[in-house]
C-alpha cells in the first residue's frame, strides 16, 4: 500500500491524531448566549442560604442506608416547559414527554473560557432536535450514548432538584442529562470528571440518587471517556443518516466481512476510500462491525461483521463512589 493511500484513509477513517482533524459535527457551533433571557431567576447561592449543619449532613454521607422518607426522597423539582416554570415537576421527569422540556438553565460561555458549549444533534424517534452541550466532557458523552444505546430522547439541564435540609436552608442540584432508553427507562446523569467530586458534589449526588430511587429512576455519575474513543466518535459522529446509494454499498460491504479483513483490502475491492468511506463510516456508527471503539482506526485494522461492544461500564460510577471519595478526602484534611 503506498503511503499516498495510507494517508487517504486517514483522513476518511479518522485518525488517532486528535479530534481536530476530525470530521465537524452535525450541527454547526451556535452563537453562545452570554447572559440569561429577559426574565431573569434569582440564583440561589450559598450566600443566600446558609449551609447545614453537619449533622444535617452526616447520615447523607455516613449513613449506609438513608433513614426512609429523608430529605433525598421529598425534595421538590422544577421544569420548564413552552419557557415557563413548573414546580412539583415529578410527573414531567417519570413519565411526561421529555421532548417538551427545555433547559432549566441557559448555559453560559465565558469570554476566556476553553471548554466551548454548543448545540448538538440528537435523535427523538424519527426526528431530530438540537440539545446544549455545556462542557466538551458532557458533548463527548451525549455523541457515546447516541452510539452505544440508541436512546429514544435527551434533555440537557432538564430538571432543578432542591431540597430543605434544615430551616432556611437548601440545597440545589441540576442533573446534566434526562435520558430515555428504548426500553421506556429514564436516567438522571452528572458527567463530573473525578478530580472535581467535593464534599458539596457528593451530597447532591447522593440526594439526587436517593430522589430517582423513590421514583424508579436511574442516576449514575460519568467520569472522561478515554481520549480514542471521544476521536472515534467524533469522526463518526456525522455518519448517522447517509445517501440510499450508500446505505446500499454499505449493504455490499457487510457481506465482504463476513470473515476477517482489512479496512484496506476491502475499500481496494470497492473502489478505494474515498467511495467506501461513507458506508464503512455508516457501518461502525451503527455498530455492525466488530472493532474497538478505544483504539486507533487505521487502513490495516482488522474487523469482522458483527455488533460491537461498547463497554459503558468502564467509566460509570455510583453515588456511593462518590460519596466514598469525599469522606476519605476529608479525613485527609482532618489528619493533615
Amino acid at each position: 500500500m503506498s503511503e499516498a493511500f495510507a494517508e487517504e484513509d486517514m483522513r476518511f477513517l479518522g485518525s488517532d491524531e486528535g479530534a481536530e482533524g476530525g470530521f465537524p459535527l452535525r450541527a454547526a457551533r451556535p452563537t453562545v448566549p452570554r447572559r440569561r433571557g429577559d426574565r431573569k431567576r434569582p440564583k440561589a447561592t450559598r450566600r443566600a442560604y446558609p449551609a447545614p449543619s453537619e449533622s444535617a449532613l452526616g447520615w447523607v454521607l455516613e449513613e449506609d442506608t438513608p433513614p426512609s422518607g429523608g430529605p433525598g426522597v421529598w425534595g421538590f423539582a422544577r421544569v420548564r416547559v413552552n419557557r415557563q416554570d413548573v414546580t412539583d415537576a415529578e410527573e414531567w421527569v417519570t413519565s411526561g414527554p421529555l421532548t417538551s422540556l427545555e433547559p432549566v438553565r441557559v448555559p453560559q460561555q465565558g469570554p476566556r473560557s476553553t471548554n466551548r458549549i454548543g448545540l448538538l444533534a440528537v435523535a427523538d424517534g424519527d426526528l431530530s432536535r438540537f440539545v446544549w452541550a455545556e462542557s466538551k466532557n458532557e458533548k463527548a458523552h451525549i455523541i457515546n450514548h447516541i452510539w452505544s444505546a440508541c436512546p429514544v430522547a435527551i434533555v440537557s439541564q432538564p430538571v432543578e432538584l432542591g431540597w430543605e435540609l434544615e430551616p432556611g436552608t437548601r440545597i440545589r442540584h441540576t442533573p446534566d442529562l434526562l435520558i430515555e432508553s428504548s426500553a421506556g427507562t429514564r436516567d438522571l446523569i452528572d458527567v463530573k470528571r473525578r478530580k472535581k467530586w467535593d464534599w458539596d458534589f457528593a451530597v447532591q449526588a447522593l440526594l439526587t440518587e436517593q430522589w430517582c430511587t423513590a421514583r424508579d429512576i436511574g442516576y449514575i455519575v460519568l467520569d472522561d471517556l478515554p481520549t480514542q474513543r471521544v476521536v472515534n466518535q467524533r469522526n463518526l459522529f456525522h455518519a448517522i443518516e447517509v445517501t440510499s446509494r450508500d446505505a446500499d454499498l454499505a449493504e455490499e460491504i457487510l457481506a465482504a466481512f463476513d470473515e476477517p479483513h482489512s479496512f484496506a483490502r476491502v475499500a481496494a475491492e470497492f473502489g478505494g476510500f474515498r467511495k467506501a468511506a461513507p458506508p464503512l463510516r455508516y457501518l461502525m456508527w451503527h455498530r455492525r462491525l466488530q472493532f474497538d471503539i478505544d483504539k486507533p482506526i487505521r487502513a490495516s485494522t482488522w474487523v469482522v461483521a458483527g455488533e460491537t461492544d461498547p463497554r459503558s461500564e468502564t467509566f460509570t460510577f455510583d453515588a456511593d463512589s462518590v460519596r466514598r471519595d469525599a469522606l476519605l478526602e476529608k479525613a485527609g484534611e482532618t489528619d493533615g
